[in-house]
This record gives structure tokens, sequence and C-alpha cells, in this order.
């Protein structure tokens, strides 16, 4: 192919008509469905939390230790680190130790959620919008 050939050459493209517009790209899944909405988890984590404190302060001064270990179990269905409650466990100032696989039977199938291991140093909830500090 000469200089003059290469430069008038144009390939034919299969399709091209596809390249005339943007292409649309295909959302797949969508939005998850919360399995309850902020003001029941909420709820629920101030209910737990005042819970464990109740049982901690039923523990002797003598017997009771500097530091709480404390789990929290994630739903399966949001396992992904954009889910990892960060702001939960600072305003709670909690230290998030390590976390782990936590395997599960629910409607006779085998499901996969995640354990996080957090301490805290003589426990108090530190969150104002709990209001569970005592």
């Amino acid at each position: 192919m000469t200089d003059k050939q290469k430069r008038d050459y144009l390939p034919i493209l299969g399709n091209g008509e596809q390249m005339i517009e943007p292409i649309k790209k295909k959302m797949r899944g969508g939005e998850k469905p919360y399995p309850r909405s902020y003001d029941e988890a909420k709820n629920r984590i101030k209910r737990q939390l005042e819970e464990i404190q109740g049982h901690i302060k039923e523990i002797p001064e003598e017997n009771r230790m500097d530091e709480i270990v404390l789990t929290l179990r994630l739903n399966e269905d949001f396992l992904a680190k954009t889910y990892i409650p960060d702001t939960f466990f600072k305003k709670t100032r909690f230290e998030n130790i390590g976390s782990r696989r936590w395997v599960f039977e629910k409607d006779s199938k085998m499901k996969y959620s995640k354990m996080h291991f957090v301490i805290k140093s003589k426990f108090v909830c530190k969150f104002p919008q709990l209001d569970c500090a005592t």
C-alpha cells in the first residue's frame, strides 16, 4: 500500500450506526430493599446498647474489666466495605479491632455475613442521636 493509499484508506465498520449515538448503559439490580427503616434501626440499636449497659452495671466493680469487646453482626445483604458502620464506630468511640465471616442458616439455606469486633474503654454510649449515655 502506498502512502497515498494509506491516507485515503477508510475502514468499513460493522454496526457503525451504533457509534452515532452514545451507548446507554443498562443498569442492573437497582436499589436494595432495607430490612428496616432508619428510625427502626436507630431505636433497635439504642435499646440493645442500653441493655448492654445494664448488664455491664450488674457486674461487680472489682470484677469489671477496663475494656469491653462487643460483636456487631451485619445484615447478609449489606457486606460491601461501603456498608461498614464507620460513622457509628466514630460517634460511639468504638474501635474496630477486627472482623470475621459469620455463617448461619436461614430459610434452610446457608447464608454468609460479617461480624465486627469493637472495643470500648469504660463502656458508656456517647452517641447523641441515640440518647443513651448514662
